[in-house]
C-alpha cells in the first residue's frame, strides 16, 4: 500500500465529494424551490421512522427465519 500512486489513494476521496455536491445541487435545483409549503414536525419523523423501521424489522425477521430454516436442513 505504501507504493500506491496518489491518484489511486485519493480517487475515491475525490469521488464521493463529487456524488456529495452533485445531491447537493440536485436538491438546490429539483426540491428547494417547491419546499416551502412543506412542514416537517417530530410527529411526521417518528411517523416515518417507525414505518421504515418495522419494514427494516419485518425484512430481518424474514431473513433470519430462512437462515434457521435452512440451518436446519442441512445441519
Amino acid at each position: 500500500m505504501e507504493n500506491e500512486k496518489p491518484m489511486n489513494r485519493y480517487l475515491p476521496t475525490v469521488l464521493w465529494i463529487a456524488v456529495l455536491i452533485s445531491i447537493y445541487f440536485v436538491f438546490n435545483a429539483l426540491v428547494a424551490p417547491f419546499a416551502e409549503g412543506i412542514t416537517l414536525t417530530s410527529k411526521i419523523v417518528f411517523d416515518r421512522l417507525k414505518e421504515v423501521g418495522g419494514f427494516l424489522l419485518g425484512i430481518l425477521g424474514g431473513l433470519a427465519l430462512i437462515e434457521i430454516y435452512f440451518y436446519q436442513i442441512y445441519k
